[in-house]
């Protein structure tokens, strides 16, 4: 199966990357700011999150059936990726665990503000 991971190249990306590339076809869209060490099997995909239109070709070309947004975190951002990969891919998959760092900057006092419902 091909998957596009956008945002891969974070922690979690990472991880997920490694364990689905044994068995996928795996391409990873991100700026570039980040020194990946990928097998040869991976594609990269180099642009910006909020550009998405700009690497819509590319994502063509790849021909993604799943893919899967790391970093996902705005209803903008959302729109825009269902804009932009409709007819393209199967399934869009999004991961967010901003929640779970926003509760962790008031615990810290980064932030001021309740704490998140569960």
């Amino acid at each position: 199966m091909k998957i596009l991971i956008i945002g891969g190249t974070g922690f979690l990306g990472s991880c997920i990357i490694k364990r689905l590339e044994t068995d996928h076809q795996i391409a990873v869209l991100h700026q570039g700011k980040t020194n990946l060490i990928l097998s040869e099997s991976v594609h990269e995909i180099l642009g910006s999150r909020n550009e998405l239109e700009s690497v819509k070709e590319k994502i063509i070309a790849f021909g993604p059936e799943i893919i899967l947004d790391m970093i996902l975190s705005s209803e903008k951002q959302a729109i825009e990726l269902l804009k932009v990969c409709k007819g393209i891919a199967r399934r869009v998959i999004a991961v967010s665990s901003s929640d779970v760092y926003e509760a962790f900057a008031i615990f810290l006092g980064f932030l001021q503000g309740m704490f998140p419902p569960l």
